[in-house]
C-alpha cells in the first residue's frame, strides 16, 4: 500500500506541475501579446482622448490592420474600452 500511495502522490505532483507550467506559458503568451500593443495614450497623436484608426496607421502601421476589428461601433475610432478589450489579430505571413 505504501508504494502505491507514493506512486500516486508522485503522479499527482507531476500532473499539478504540468498544469502550472501550461498556465505559466499561457500567461507569458498573453503578456507578450499585450506588451506588443502600445498604450492607448501613445497612439492618441492629437491628445484629444480618442484614438482614431488613422492615428494608429501613422503611429503603428503594422498594428492598424490587426486591430481594425476592435472598432465595434464602426466609427473609425477606438474608445478606451474597445482598445482595452482588443486582442490584436495575428500578423499575416508574407507570401
Amino acid at each position: 500500500m505504501t508504494v502505491s500511495f507514493a506512486r500516486g502522490l508522485t503522479i499527482a505532483l507531476i500532473a499539478v506541475a504540468g498544469l502550472q507550467a501550461g498556465t505559466d506559458a499561457q500567461a507569458a503568451v498573453a503578456k507578450t501579446t499585450e506588451a506588443a500593443k502600445p498604450s492607448y495614450d501613445s497612439l492618441d497623436s492629437n491628445k484629444d482622448g480618442v484614438v482614431t484608426l488613422p492615428e494608429v496607421v501613422v503611429k503603428a502601421p503594422d498594428l492598424a490592420a490587426r486591430i481594425r476589428h476592435c472598432d465595434l461601433d464602426h466609427n473609425s475610432a477606438l474608445s478606451r474600452a474597445e482598445y482595452a478589450a482588443c486582442k490584436p489579430a495575428a500578423a499575416e505571413k508574407a507570401k
